[in-house]
């Protein structure tokens, strides 16, 4: 959850509750309430990218982004702004800006960010994550 707000997480929680017993005997009749429910119980994750509208890395990084299945994962793309400003959105979003004048992309999951990159190809790199097994390294 980009936010952290712990309120609507436990009003997300409730609303799922209510439907529990529907969910659990015919799934296939709710199909964004078991979307829901299964981003519930999975890690959050955020991609968030501070860049001018038109430019040209960060239109390379929001490619990067959709080339990709990433359920869960919440996309955020800022105009560069003054911090007052993005964080009146949102006060976690003031933290984010662009570096070295060019668009920036922090690639985050559960609240936890990795290091700020101004490179499409390295942030597909950390989108892509580690080898899952000893296989995936030949």
């Amino acid at each position: 959850m980009l936010t952290g707000r712990d309120d609507w997480r436990a009003l997300a929680e409730r609303t799922i509750g209510a439907f529990a017993a529907t969910l659990e005997q015919q799934p296939v009749a709710m199909p964004n309430m078991a979307s829901a429910l299964d981003l519930s119980l999975s890690e959050p994750g955020q991609v968030v990218i501070v860049g001018s509208r038109g430019d040209a890395v960060r239109d390379a990084m929001l490619r990067e982004v959709f080339r990709r299945y990433l359920p869960g994962t919440a996309v955020v793309s800022l105009e560069p702004a003054p911090a007052e400003r993005t964080g009146a959105l949102d006060p976690d979003l003031r933290l984010f800006d662009v570096h070295g004048g060019k668009a920036t992309a922090y690639v985050c999951e559960n609240l936890a960010c990795s290091m700020p990159t101004n490179d499409p190809a390295a942030m597909a790199s950390i989108l892509d994550g580690p080898p899952k097994d000893m296989n995936d390294l030949r």
